[in-house]
């Protein structure tokens, strides 16, 4: 046995050996730390490199995007100006447009009654564009932009006289008539399936003529439209409307006009679309003109002689060529001076131009004292009376160019007064 002596040599022989890989751990543990720490001077070192980057790119990128935000201002800009000066050319060109209107379609003799038959042709061949007749009087709706909302149109359906009818394309056909014969007025075409007769009628006597019809759609089928189309009828308006009492939404009309195109099965094309004022719908359909429509009748709806509230009622100073350049009769033989005043509304008895019978020749009705006295008074840039005080339908452009082209036959016409 070894002694105390030996025993704790080996002992001090241990902790040396023990010390000594303590302090081989020691250093490889502070050489290990010493690289971690470099490696890590190293990784902080890269960071700050890759953050300055970052920097410096997102620096760029403010830039770019700086400058991008700079071009777009730019460009709506140069687009303003754009369209501001398109918007004025389209103006100066309607004004040359309607400068050329006011100094051709508007002539003395309109001015002045004439009791001549020939002359009196004469004159409506070279001025009317269209005649709108209205074959019976029945309308479904009771819209609140219409005076049929308050004026009864559904209790009773008054059909026109037919030697009336037939006596009227017979004048016409003596003039060879081509312009627009158009079914309309306040009463809904398509409620009676009499409008199919009275166009074939129409298309014997008048075979230049454009047959055309304006109507609310509610009675409308694809038979019924290739009916129409058989018949003669080739320009065909149909407006999308709410119901009676609701104003214009304008998805909930574009959803309405989308359902209505679906349900008819023909090929269409979206061609306007103004939000809250318009949109509308071209239908390709054979060779006739469809379009299909709703509008906003608070913007740019009309008075109807002053029976209906719209925001576009205002004070008229434009003059009006609708009773030189248009003929309306109504169901009962009533001829009136324009599409916004009826022979069955109480204040608008004293509009009527003419009541027409079997006998009585268009013509004449066209030159009569009535007819003279009321072109008289939509002359001129001067404020407008009557029914036509708050019109703003088919205005004239107010311009020194529309005033030039128009000053004779105002000189004229203040003279006859």
């Amino acid at each position: 046995m070894k002694g105390p002596k030996a025993k704790f040599s080996n002992f001090v022989s241990i902790v040396d050996t023990s010390l000594e890989k303590v302090g081989l751990a020691r250093h490889a543990l502070l050489k290990s730390s010493e690289c971690l720490v470099s490696e890590m001077k190293g990784s902080i070192t890269e960071l700050k490199k890759l953050n300055e980057d970052v920097v410096r790119d997102n620096t760029a990128y403010k830039n770019v995007v700086k400058n991008h935000e700079e071009t777009i201002k730019i460009n709506q800009e140069k687009n303003r100006n754009i369209s501001g000066e398109l918007e004025e050319l389209k103006r100066k060109v309607t004004i040359l447009k309607q400068s050329h209107v006011l100094a051709t379609e508007f002539r003395s003799e309109h001015l002045v009654e004439m009791d001549d038959e020939k002359a009196a042709r004469d004159l409506f061949v070279r001025s009317v564009e269209m005649v709108e007749v209205e074959v019976f009087s029945y309308c479904n709706r009771v819209c609140w932009f219409c005076p049929n909302a308050t004026h009864d149109r559904r209790t009773a359906n008054h059909h026109m006289d037919h030697d009336l009818y037939i006596k009227i394309l017979k004048d016409l056909k003596s003039c060879n008539y081509s312009g627009m014969l158009s079914y309309s007025r306040y009463n809904e075409p398509l409620a009676d399936r009499i409008i199919v007769e009275r166009i074939r009628e129409a298309r014997d006597y008048l075979p230049n003529a454009f047959l055309h019809l304006n109507t609310n759609g509610d009675y409308l089928t694809t038979k019924y439209l290739h009916e129409l189309y058989d018949a003669g009828l080739r320009g065909l308006n149909i407006q999308v409307y709410l119901n009676n009492e609701e104003r214009f939404e304008h998805e909930k009309v574009k959803n309405r006009m989308l359902l209505k195109l679906d349900k008819l099965g023909t090929d269409y094309e979206i061609v306007r679309d103004t939000k809250n004022l318009w949109i509308e719908a071209k239908i390709l359909f054979r060779d006739m003109k469809v379009r299909m429509y709703g509008r906003n009748f608070e913007k740019n709806g009309v008075d109807r002689g002053g029976t209906v509230e719209v925001e576009a009622s205002h004070v008229r100073t434009s003059p009006c060529r609708s009773p030189f350049n248009h003929m309306y009769i109504d169901y009962n033989g009533s001829v009136m001076p324009c599409c916004n005043v009826r022979s069955d509304i109480p204040q608008h008895k004293n509009c009527i131009i003419d009541k027409l019978n079997p006998t009585s020749s268009i013509f004449l009705t066209y030159t009569n004292r009535l007819s003279a006295r009321w072109r008289r008074g939509l002359v001129g840039f001067e404020e407008k009376k009557g029914v036509c005080e708050s019109c703003n339908f088919a205005e004239f452009i107010d311009s020194p160019e529309t005033r030039k082209a128009h000053e004779e036959i105002s000189a004229i016409s203040k003279a006859l007064e």
